[in-house]
């Protein structure tokens, strides 16, 4: 049963309210009965009543009876009962019917609910229909997109006009996953707008804390709103009701999260259509991530040959022209500088081929490490020596907080990636000024610092520097696929630490190892 509805009675032969009002004045709901005569009906607005009590012939109403369908029931008294008098009444666009001599015996009360129940349903199933229209049209445009940013931008052109909401965001997720930045707004006001623009991933929104769960969250009415989300409260006082939905991309991270608030709660149909919309984009993210990946993958292959060509071209020529002079000389009289270039260009393609071994193995993941307790100080020892030998007109210098620090890795991986950054250090950096080794700590993680002075590195290449392929300033360096840095990376990911970069022209270039402390 409907506890409570509104009441317009257009008086007539049939009925009129006096009556209408004794009929309903012990009926178990509670009504709220007013009377409009029928020359006022065509001023009768959808929302000023649930249902319409016609004490008049419904032809002559005919013509706002139409425009009633969707919105109002529609209850006509009948002084008759005949056929064709309820045919016509129904015909007409009468939702209930009612003999006036069943009016005083309960009659009304049950036509009343009958008529209510009926449209609310009817109302309930025209949303449906719409929303499962809406969703339809969602994933056609979804499934034109070919790029994650605009998947994005089509998400947000739906939302605006589909899901009812006051104000909202769509955030994406820092490579870092440390920061949201707010890419797009819906009906957001400009104060609000530039509140959220960037937000720390702890920061207390409901957004962020839905990028911290990775799950669809919802608080449907004001007093959840309140209780768990006062932030947003705070920030839009009108405020009823709100949800956050995660976007995962193909690696099932959350990538981006849109957040909605609504002047309105919402009731169970309107989330779950919420919820349906958040699947959707997920799917429409997840197929957009992983066809930027081939596209990235394809990119990368076909440089990776280019590279690979072009970086063993030289040392093979060394190669061949050397069997070609071993060929035409007696071996007794082959002199060192011969034998020293044959040696280099074997150096040369072993390291190629190493940093390609290493590259395929750190892409699926499986790069191996061994650890064994290693004494960091020993490690640094004979890195300087090597590197000293190699490079005589540096200058080096190491710098140990804790001379006895033992570290559980594998010795010879973080001895190969701290000698990719002293080599770049000594390829990029100052040759008047020190490169020096900082051996430190950084809470329950051990830092090593590869630390040069020499040209500033601009902020937008230090976000790509451990990428595949990224190389310094320097241009095109012999015998280097530009992997140097993604393996050290990767080195010190698979150790569970992470490498990065800093570079400024007060501090200079540093390349930090994070690795964890042993236990």
């Amino acid at each position: 049963m409907i506890p409570s509805a509104r009441i317009v009675v257009v008086p007539g032969p049939c009925i009129g309210t006096p009556v209408v009002r004794h009929a309903l004045e012990h009926a178990p709901a509670d009504y709220d009965i007013r009377e409009l005569d029928a020359a006022a009906v065509a001023d009768l607005d959808e929302h000023d009543c649930d249902v319409v009590v016609l004490g008049v012939p419904p032809s002559a109403v005919r013509s706002q009876l139409v425009e009633w369908d969707e919105h109002t029931a529609v209850v006509a008294v009948l002084e008759g009962s005949s056929p064709r008098e309820r045919r016509e009444a129904l015909e007409l666009g009468a939702d209930e019917l009612c003999p006036l001599s069943a009016v005083s015996e309960g009659g009304l009360h049950i036509a009343l609910q009958s008529a209510l129940v009926r449209q609310r349903m009817e109302a309930r199933l025209r949303r449906h229909t719409r929303r499962q229209t809406q969703l339809l049209e969602l994933t056609r445009a979804l499934a034109r997109q070919s790029d994650t940013a605009s998947v994005h931008r089509c998400l947000i052109e739906h939302i605006e006009g589909y899901a009812g909401a006051a104000g909202g965001g769509l955030w994406v997720i820092s490579e870092d996953r440390q920061w949201m930045r707010l890419v797009a707004t819906v009906g957001a006001r400009a104060s609000s707008t530039a509140a959220a623009q960037r937000l720390p991933v702890h920061a207390p929104t409901m957004a962020a804390a839905c990028m911290r769960a990775g799950e669809f969250m919802v608080a449907p009415e004001r007093v959840e709103l309140e209780r768990d989300h006062p932030f947003l409260v705070q920030l839009e006082p009108a405020s009823r009701a709100a949800i956050a939905s995660p976007l995962h991309d193909s690696n099932g991270r959350v990538a981006a999260i849109i957040g909605l608030r609504f002047e309105m709660d919402l009731d169970e149909d309107h989330v779950g259509y919420l919820r349906l919309f958040g699947e959707i984009g997920t799917d429409a993210t997840r197929r957009s991530d992983l066809f930027e990946r081939l596209q990235e993958r394809s990119r990368f292959e076909e440089r990776l040959l280019s590279m690979v060509g072009h970086d063993l071209r030289n040392p093979l020529n060394t190669l061949s022209m050397g069997l070609d002079l071993l060929e035409s000389t007696d071996p007794e009289h082959l002199d060192g500088q011969t034998v020293g270039r044959l040696r280099r260009a074997s150096t040369q393609i072993h390291t190629v081929a190493g940093d390609l071994f290493d590259l395929t193995h750190a892409r699926r993941g499986q790069l191996a490490v061994e650890r064994r307790s290693v004494r960091v100080r020993e490690l640094v020892r004979d890195l300087l020596g090597d590197i000293r030998t190699q490079h005589p007109t540096f200058h080096f210098e190491a710098h140990l907080d804790d001379p006895e620090l033992e570290l559980a890795i594998d010795g010879p991986r973080i001895a190969q990636a701290l000698g990719n950054l002293l080599t770049n250090a000594v390829r990029y950096g100052a040759p008047d000024r020190p490169v020096r080794i900082l051996v430190g700590s950084d809470g329950d993680q051990a830092t090593i610092r590869v630390h040069n002075w020499g040209t500033v590195i601009a902020a937008e290449r230090l976000r790509s520097l451990f990428e595949p392929y990224a190389r310094g300033d320097a241009g095109h360096v012999p015998f280097s696929l530009g992997l140097g840095l993604y393996i050290v990376r990767e080195i010190a990911r698979a150790h569970g630490g992470d490498a990065t970069a800093a570079s400024s022209e007060d501090g200079g270039t540093a390349f930090t190892l994070r690795l964890p402390l042993a236990s």
